[in-house]
């Protein structure tokens, strides 16, 4: 995405499409198809900016290849950097090269089957049963965003029944163009835990982000269920008075 002045002369009569292609489109197949029979590579409004779309398969597989030309950085620095920081994705040349180094050991190919293997097909047949008795489903909503979701909730060990809050936070840090108000939410909120001293963030982060019951978090950071309780109650008055001042202060 870039700036209309960037783009040049761009204006409304410019843009290939009057739909701004950050938001839904109506009848979305209908004018994708139109462009890609009249203009393959289009200019569209995107967030009050403007954007190329690229509306071919081999097209978007080229992109891809040549990150020089479509540096998937800048997409990143717009969505991801304001609420996350300058992580590897908004880096790009040789400071992504050094980085992503120190990091790719852990991802190996031959390191990564025995975590993910076991868990990729029973998930996936898990999220097809689900609306397998329907006869349809919405694949995107249904499959396609919940599969990375729920993979990575269960090689974390998140029990099941909190796996829909970590995808509503998780979407909330990447929907900040769209609604940076909530994504702003969510990060003084873990900016916080982040903060607390280290047995009050243990407990809070086992019961409240993690959902384990007072038992299974005693069992977890090695202490007495009372001890448990008496430590998230101050550590959820001592966050609570962390965020107000942070919403305060800015």
């Amino acid at each position: 995405m870039t700036d209309v002045a960037e783009l040049g002369a761009a204006s409304d009569s410019s843009f290939d499409s009057t739909f701004d292609f950050a938001y839904d489109v109506p009848e979305f197949h209908d004018e994708l198809a139109r462009l890609r029979r009249d203009k393959p590579v289009a200019l569209v409004p995107f967030h009050g900016g403007a954007a190329y779309l690229l509306t071919r398969h081999a097209d978007v597989e080229e992109a891809f290849r040549d990150e020089a030309t479509f540096p998937a950085q800048a997409a990143y620095t717009l969505h991801s950097e304001p609420v996350m920081g300058r992580t590897l994705q908004c880096m790009t040349g040789d400071e992504h090269t050094r980085n992503r180094a120190l990091v790719s050991p852990a991802f190996r190919a031959r390191l990564m089957p025995g975590y993910v293997e076991p868990i990729l097909a029973p998930v996936a047949h898990e999220l097809v049963d689900r609306v397998a008795g329907r006869g349809e489903a919405d694949l995107v909503a249904e499959f396609t965003r919940e599969f990375p979701f729920t993979v990575i909730t269960r090689l974390l060990g998140i029990p099941p029944r909190n796996e829909g809050d970590i995808q509503r936070w998780a979407l909330a840090l990447l929907s900040y163009p769209w609604d940076p108000e909530a994504a702003l939410e969510v990060r003084t909120l873990f900016t916080a835990i982040a903060g607390l001293p280290d047995d009050f963030r243990d407990v809070i982060v086992a019961v409240d982000v993690l959902g384990l019951s007072y038992a299974e978090a005693a069992k977890a950071v090695g202490a007495k269920e009372a001890t448990v309780t008496t430590r998230l109650h101050r550590a959820r008055t001592r966050l609570a008075q962390d965020v107000d001042r942070t919403t305060v202060t800015g």
